[in-house]
This record gives structure tokens, sequence and C-alpha cells, in this order.
């Protein structure tokens, strides 16, 4: 699933909030958004399916469905900028795969655009989407595909004439064909010089494929061929476009699948189409209820069928691990789809629901959040619903304990099963984090002062079970690993098993603790908000180098992951190139693993590039990183490096493991005047200037120690921080030899280089160590 974030991972919607007091009223604002021009959302960790997030002042204020969320896995992590969030239903993780990295031909849109609009069309229909490289990516040549409106036509007349004609076992390319088309309407979105096709006249263009597509004989459920046609309608609505024909006849595939609900929500490929199915209806829907009084839109009170459809599914009457998803987002949907009825009719069905399923529930809460989001607050029979209370409720059965260290500044809000040595894990890999994160950024004070970041609040739930009720406390997708919204300051994530995750809850912990890092410490302002965020530019960095710090330990640096370096393909052909890697923006998360090998490979080997970055980042200076990014991605010199460093990783991949952090930090610590820890560290490290704090917690003390160190030479940035560093994990060995056992909880870092008036480089030096809690500094 990298500020204020939603990471998404796997992903996250920004809704206006609004409510219909009564359908014989326009629609009124019940939470507004202020809707400036936010920055992409993500979701790592956040980031749904079917994704609708804001950026800019717009026509239509939700992207289209875009289907590189079908990438999304719930092992991947993401930052977000957060304001007020009602996130669909997560859905099974089975749904979040599909990424096809081994190919042994791609088409470029550079080839597409030499095509004729014939050669065009009979080339794309023979492939699968993920053949066309930079699907649902900006490019120029994207631009020039897609800028074209009579290739647009051309696309949406091929839909129509195979809706037409498709049979019970050809789908004559129906699928891929609504794959491009939406890629531009999706891309729209993002880029003003594409916004053209939002409008709605060039919109309605894509009805009558859907018309001719639901008009088929051939069309619902049945054969392989019909299944993914049925995919594909429902991604075509997706778009934001529909007719009543097509609701309706959507209607009839919806009531199919209640009547063989049984079977077919065992079988993946039906279960994946009706929820693409119901993401399409109510997105055409609700992207008309946002410009348009539902009571002045043809659709009102015409979608009856489709309604009853959809809300037998959601009542269907039992819940299993199987259906459950299901069962909520017929909610959410059909929530969604009721502004075009009667709202009697509509808060009937989700008291129903609330009835049927008793407290605590997903589809009780489901409904419970639709009923005080969309309406009046208040079940059938008038009873007025206290929110606040049932969402303290679950809070505290989900969410009983708190743990808080270093004078509250770091808080854990945890359920009952995560323990007590396993939330003091996380906080000492924190620590050997912030650690490793100063040395690299060269900085650790705060960019703002006076942030949500001041403090961190880490939410760690028992299980993925449990963690799917984020989304009614949070408001947050949770088909992710967990994610960290900057503007809260939090962070939230679950306890897992192997059999769960390929990582564990410190590999998780330590990616988004470094995200934190990142937005306190290196980024200038709020995720999303500053333009050194535009165009993604800092999509790759943010999270290649969140993997990367994920490896930080307390003396060997940052070490390289064994689970990263088993990521990496084998052979070089199925790798990306480090054009590909610095120009990667989220949807396709291969970047992850391979912007962490850049970084190694950075770290490693050209630690001037790094810092260069690095401090482009700080200073918000887009345009000179842009113009590093340039030629990094211009460079074949470069690159072969690049891909030797893989080449050598994987042939010494057993000689990697994942950090663990380690058991010194939980031994009982002497008693020894703090007095005499200072003065041993002083001497040693030879800092002048020193001062010293501690911070309280319940069961230790955080002594934190600086001060300064000249150095005699001036070489070139990368040479000093070489020497530094090693100099740094000198002091932190000595110290270990040391007959107190604290030393062993010693972590250290350098940052903030100035000249002094001798023309010398000053850094400050900074040491935290475990203490007794009986020791104050005096």
């Amino acid at each position: 699933m990298s500020q204020n974030r939603v990471n998404i991972v796997n992903q996250s919607n920004h809704w206006f909030k609004i409510v219909y007091k009564s359908m014989n009223t326009r629609i009124t604002e019940r939470k507004i958004m202020k809707v400036k021009k936010l920055a992409n959302i993500i979701f790592c960790f956040a980031v749904l399916l079917g994704i609708d997030s804001l950026q800019g002042e717009q026509l239509n204020i939700f992207p289209p469905i875009s289907s590189i969320h079908k990438e999304i896995s719930r092992d991947v992590c993401g930052k977000n900028n957060k304001t007020d969030i009602v996130e669909k239903p997560t859905i099974p993780s089975s749904f979040d795969i599909y990424n096809r990295i081994h190919r042994d031909t791609t088409y470029t849109f550079e080839y597409l655009n030499t095509l004729s609009y014939e050669e065009l069309i009979e080339l794309i229909v023979t492939l699968d989407w993920w053949e066309i490289e930079g699907l649902f990516e900006y490019s120029d040549d994207a631009y020039e595909f897609y800028s074209d409106t009579l290739r647009m036509h051309v696309l949406f007349d091929a839909v129509e004439e195979r809706g037409n004609t498709y049979t019970l076992d050809d789908e004559l390319g129906i699928g891929v064909l609504v794959e491009v088309i939406r890629s531009g309407f999706y891309l729209a979105f993002y880029y003003d010089d594409l916004n053209f096709l939002r409008d709605f006249d060039f919109m309605d263009n894509t009805i009558p494929g859907m018309d001719a597509i639901s008009n088929n004989p051939n069309f619902g459920f049945g054969t392989d061929a019909q299944t993914e046609v049925v995919k594909a309608f429902g991604l075509y609505q997706g778009i934001g476009m529909s007719s009543i024909h097509s609701l309706t006849k959507s209607a009839v595939v919806f009531e199919d699948f209640y009547q063989n609900f049984e079977s077919y929500i065992d079988d993946w490929d039906k279960s994946n189409a009706i929820y693409y199915l119901g993401n399409g209806v109510y997105y055409s829907l609700y992207t008309y209820s946002y410009h348009f009084n539902p009571e002045d839109t043809e659709f009102y009170n015409e979608v009856d069928s489709l309604f009853n459809a959809i809300a037998n599914i959601g009542l269907y009457g039992t819940i299993t691990d199987q259906n459950e998803w299901l069962l909520n987002n017929a909610v959410w949907w059909d929530a969604r789809i009721g502004l075009y009825d009667d709202e009697a009719i509509v808060v009937q069905f989700l008291t129903d629901v609330v009835q049927l399923y008793g407290e605590w529930t997903g589809p009780s809460l489901e409904a419970i959040e639709m009923l005080c989001w969309l309406y009046d607050c208040e079940f059938a029979d008038g009873t007025p619903i206290d929110e606040g209370e049932i969402w303290q409720s679950v809070h505290d059965w989900l969410l009983p304990n708190r743990t808080t260290y270093d004078d509250e500044t770091i808080i854990f809000k945890t359920g009952d099963g995560v323990t007590p040595e396993k939330i003091e894990t996380l906080y000492w890999a924190m620590k050997e984090a912030r650690a490793q994160f100063h040395r690299v950024s060269l900085n650790d004070i705060p960019l703002e002062e006076s942030n949500p970041d001041d403090s961190l609040i880490a939410v760690i739930y028992n299980s993925p079970a449990d963690y799917t009720y984020n989304n009614f406390l949070y408001g947050l997708g949770t088909n992710n690993g967990g994610i960290y919204i900057e503007s809260w300051g939090t962070f939230f994530t679950y306890e897992r098993t192997p059999q769960e995750s390929i990582y564990t809850l410190e590999d998780l912990f330590r990616h988004e603790f470094s995200h934190y890092l990142q937005g306190r410490y290196l980024v200038p302002g709020m995720w999303g908000q500053d333009p050194i965020y535009d165009n993604q530019r800092l999509t790759w960095f943010e999270e290649g180098g969140a993997e990367f710090l994920a490896g930080s330990s307390r003396l060997n640096g940052i070490q390289t992951r064994l689970t990263m370096v088993e990521n990496i393909a084998g052979n070089e052909a199925d790798r990306m190139t480090l054009a590909e890697v610095v120009n990667a923006t989220y949807g396709n998360w291969e970047f992850y693993t391979y912007g962490f090998a850049f970084f190694d490979y950075m770290y490693k080997y050209r630690m001037d590039m790094l810092l260069e970055m690095v401090e482009f980042v700080k200073t918000g200076d887009g345009d000179s990183f842009d113009i590093l990014m340039d030629e990094i991605a211009n460079s074949d010199e470069l690159n072969d490096l690049y891909q030797a460093h893989m080449d050598s990783l994987k042939a010494n991949q057993n000689n990697f493991t994942d950090p663990v952090t380690s058991s010194l930090y939980f031994e009982e610590i002497e008693n020894i005047p703090i007095e005499d820890i200072i003065n041993e560290i002083s001497s040693i490290s030879q800092i002048q200037n020193i001062s010293s704090e501690t911070y309280l917690s319940s069961d230790h003390n955080l002594l934190s120690i600086n001060g300064d160190i000249t150095l005699e030479t001036n070489n070139d940035s990368d040479s000093l921080w070489l020497a530094m560093n090693s100099n740094l994990n000198n002091v932190l060995a000595s110290l270990d030899e040391i007959n107190w056992n604290g030393y062993n909880t010693v972590n250290g870092w350098f940052s903030n280089p100035e000249l002094n008036t001798n023309n010398q480089w000053v850094y400050r030096l900074d040491f935290q160590c475990k203490t007794s809690n009986d020791l104050f500094v005096t």
C-alpha cells in the first residue's frame, strides 16, 4: 500500500461527504472537504481496487476506477494525505494480484501511435492488457495516443461492434479494448491536457458500446468468455457513464448471482466480475449525483430493479469468511444507488441489514455508516443512531490497550493479541530506523513545527480480519498491509502470520515508520501538498527509500534485506530499468522492489548521487530533482551498473537476512550514574558542546546525548559522509565492549553539517540509549 496518507496502499477514496436530507431538495454538504490541488492518493499499503482520489478542480471530482489497482497487494504499505474519507469495503485478497512482469513481448504507446486505426484494433484485440506497456501511466506518447479523438472514436466503435457480436466462447477482445479506453479517462482526470476527454458529451460515446454488450443475447454469467464480458462491462461503466438500459440489464446479472449465490461466491472469476460490475453501476450513478440533483436526472425512480437485485445480495442472510466482502459491498453500492430511489426504501434496506446481521458485524457497521453519512442517521422507525457510541464500543473491543513511550510522544493502540514484547520490539526498531535515516538525510530537525506528527500513534490490530474494521473506525481502505496518514501522525496495520503475509509486522512497521520520518524531516509540507510532490516525482523515491530504510541496523548501517532480494527477477529482461524506476507511479508495484535496489546501489557505490537527491528533496527543488532523474533515466552506463548490482544481489541471495531487533534491548539495565554514561560517550566520540535529555517511558528511560564534532578535512560531501559513517560505527562498536549493558542499546547518527568560521565542517552527533527508569539527568 508513503504523508498525509491513505498509502494505499491498497488504495484511497477521497469523497465529498454529503447527505441527502430529502429527495425533494438539493444535495447539501454534510462534511465539507477542501478540494485544492491535492496530490495523488496512495494506497500502500492503502489503495482499494477501485480508487477514487482527488487531484485538481476538474469536471468530475472522482477519477475513473482504474485497473492498476488490481495489482495492489496486502503486503504493500503506503502513505497518504487524509482528509474526510469513506472507503469502499475490502475485498478478498485474491482479487489484488495479477502482477504480470514475465512477458516476452510488450507494445508501447510509441509503437501503437505508428499504426493505422484499423491496424491498431486488429492488434489490441489479440493482446492481454498487461502486454501494453504504460497503461494508466502518463507519457508524451500516451498523450499523443489519447489526444487523437478520432482514434478514441475508433476504440468506442470497436467496443460497440464487438459488443453486438461476441459469442459464448469468444469475447472478441472487449476486455482489453475497455482497458485501453479507461486508461485514457483515468489519465484525463490527473492531467489537464487530456481533461477534454472528461467532458460529459465526450464520455457519452461509451454508452453505445455498453448498450450493445448488454443487449447481446449472450450477456450474463455462463462461460468464461461471458464472465469476462460482464467484468469488462462493469469496468466500462466505471468510467463514469451509463444508461437506463445498461443499468437495467445489470440488474439481471445481479439477480442471477443471487439465485446462484452459493456456487458463484466460490467462483473467483464470477465473484471478481460481480465486484467490478457493482463498482461500475454505483460509480456511474454517483458521478451524476455529484453534478446533478438525482431527482433531475433520467435515472430517478428508474433503477428500482438494480437496487432490489443488489439488496437481495446484501440481505443474503448468512455471513461467512468467503462472502462477507460481497455483503459489505452490496450495502455500500446500494446506499449510493438509493439516492435515485425513494429515501424511505433505502433507509428500510439499511435498517434491515442491521437487524439481520446484528451489532459489530461488517454489513451492519457498513449500513450504520451509510445511514449517518448519506441519510439522516436514523433507522427506518425514526430511532436516532448514536454513531459515536457505536464507534467507541467497536474501538474499545478491537483496540483495548494503550502503551506510551518517550514522554508520550510515541503511542501504541493495540489489540489484546499484540503482546507487550512485540510492542517493545517495534519501539526499538523505530530507534534503529531513525538513526540510519538521520544519517542519510543529514537532518534531525523537523521541517515544520507544531504538526500532527509531533507525536506518532501506531494502531495495530490483532489480525487481518480485525483490520477490516479500520474502514468503519477510521474511514480507511483495508486492502493493504498498512498505511500512514501524515495529517493525523498515525500509522495503521495489523499482526500477521507467515501464511497471511510474506512480510512480518516488524518489516511493515519499519517501512511505515520510514514514511513518518520522510514526512517530518525530509519532504516539505504535508504529503501531496507541496509542489515537490507534483507529477508523482517522489513516488519511487519515497517507497523505494522506505523499503531500503527498513533494513536499518544499530551497528551495521542499512542492511540489504533478503525479502527484497528474493523479489528481484533473476533475468534482467524481467526487471525494471532505471528509466522505469525513476518514472514509476502508483499502480505498478514492482517499483517498490526495484526502487529499493537502486537505493541499495547508491548507498554502496554512489553516495554522492543519493546525497544530491536528498538535498533537492529537502529544499523542495523539484526542477533540479527532475533534471537529475532525466540524467539517470538516460544513462545506459548507470543502468548497466544497476543491473549488474542486482545480478550480484541475486548471486549472493543466501547471504542476506531480514532485520530482526536484538533481544539485548529487552534486558534490565544496570543502574549507573548518568554522568558516567555521558562522560564515556563524549570521551570515545570526541564530541564537544554536550547536552543531554531524558525521555520517560513506563519501564525504562531513554537517554539522549548530543554534541558537535569538527572535521579537519574539507573533502567532497560523499567522502565526508563515508568518513563520518565509518567513525560513528567504530564509536558504537567501542561502546559495545564496555562492561555496562546499556551500551548495547546505543543508536547514533550524525546530521546538520555546517561550515564554521575556519571553513571546517561541523557535524552534530546524537546518541540514544536505554537506561533504568530510576535514573534522571542531574
